[in-house]
């Protein structure tokens, strides 16, 4: 019996507005000024690699075709391209095997180096190195954000909810599982220590796209494309009480698609 656990979105996040203040105890989303990841693997997949009901501890690759793969990444800033930047990959890519695919993947490290400005109609907010937020822009910095658990950790924090299933994005929608450096996910019971789920290290996301992706002998690429353009990073307002003022800024919902080429 399949014991991983998971759970699925609220309402998504508003766009940070800038002409008002943050909304007392809300969070809202913005266009990250560095949006840096690790990327292990790529590939396509006819089944899905947990199981139809998404609950399997296993990724079962039998099904699946990788595109590209690198054992050792180094870190890229993906919101690079945003300001017309190229990103390297040095890893290697392979051609799909011909046939039609339902379920894309990519596989990265469960860390993420965001940061991030908004202006809005009272001042322009900076995020720090330790994740809160300023308005001096001299203390602009990086946050670092590791993802090893969806759930609140129930259970006097002994308790893994190592997926989230069914985020809306472009194309489809997205699943998102913790798992550890061999993709195997943690169970729910006395899946976690301390909130943290013991299985982590890595992040697997699995696209649900209702149109399968086809490769075919005229298919020259399979990319995945990150969407940050009001996405990638968060502000978060946490003291409530009619307070408008970010305290906390981190990562932005992971959210992507895959685009196919094909020769003309």
């Amino acid at each position: 019996m399949a014991a991983a656990t998971n759970v699925s979105p609220g309402a998504a996040s508003p766009t940070c507005d800038t002409s008002s203040p943050f909304t007392s105890g809300g969070d809202c989303t913005v266009t990250p000024s560095s949006y840096k990841v690790t990327i292990y693997e790529m590939g396509l997949c006819k089944s899905h690699p947990y199981g139809t009901a998404k609950t399997d501890e296993e990724f079962d690759a039998s099904s699946c075709v990788v595109t590209y793969r690198d054992a050792a990444p180094t870190t890229v800033d993906v919101a690079t391209i945003l300001t017309g930047g190229s990103i390297s990959m040095p890893g290697a890519s392979s051609a799909p095997t011909e046939g039609s695919y339902g379920y894309p993947y990519i596989i990265m490290g469960s860390t993420f180096v965001t940061s991030a400005v908004h202006t809005n109609s009272v001042d322009t907010y900076y995020s720090k190195s330790d994740c809160t937020v300023t308005t001096t822009e001299a203390d602009f910095g990086e946050c670092t954000d590791s993802l090893t658990q969806f759930g609140n950790g129930g259970g006097g924090g002994t308790d893994c909810d190592s997926g989230y299933v069914g985020a809306v994005v472009s194309g489809g929608t997205i699943d998102a599982f913790v798992t550890n450096t061999s993709l195997s996910r943690s169970q729910k019971t006395n899946g976690a220590s301390s909130g943290v789920c013991i299985k982590s290290g890595r992040l697997v996301g699995v696209m649900n796209v209702p149109t399968p992706v086809t490769v075919t002998a005229n298919t020259i690429s399979v990319v995945f494309n990150f969407v940050l353009t009001n996405y990638g990073a968060q502000f978060y307002e946490n003291d409530g009480g009619g307070n408008t003022v970010a305290d906390e800024t981190g990562s932005g919902p992971f959210s992507g698609y895959f685009v196919v080429t094909e020769a003309d």
